[in-house]
């Protein structure tokens, strides 16, 4: 038990620090043509929704979009990285 907790506040703390390395982009994006419209990506969309909730501090409505992330691209590492993240701030440490 006393590992999980380790476990737990450590993927919190590295979660935490990778952050703002992530939303940070290396070059400026062009901006779009006022005529184009953003294209929707399914995978996309759900981790956007499971974000917003995360930032809520709802980690609970962040479980279903990433669920569905998950069962729709598993290899897909980023998908569970943020399900664990989730399960560790709902406490479900076997399940994360």
């Amino acid at each position: 038990m006393k590992y999980r907790s380790l476990l737990a506040t450590s993927l919190l703390a590295l979660a935490a620090s990778c952050a703002p390395v992530f939303a940070q982009e290396s070059t400026p994006r062009k901006p779009r043509p006022t005529g184009s419209q953003k294209l929707s990506n399914p995978v996309n969309d759900l981790l956007d929704e499971a974000q917003r909730a995360i930032e809520k501090q709802d980690y609970a409505a962040a479980l279903v979009p990433l669920e569905k992330v998950v069962a729709d691209e598993p290899q897909f590492a980023y998908g569970h990285f943020q399900l664990g993240y989730v399960f560790t701030a709902l406490k479900r440490w076997d399940d994360a």
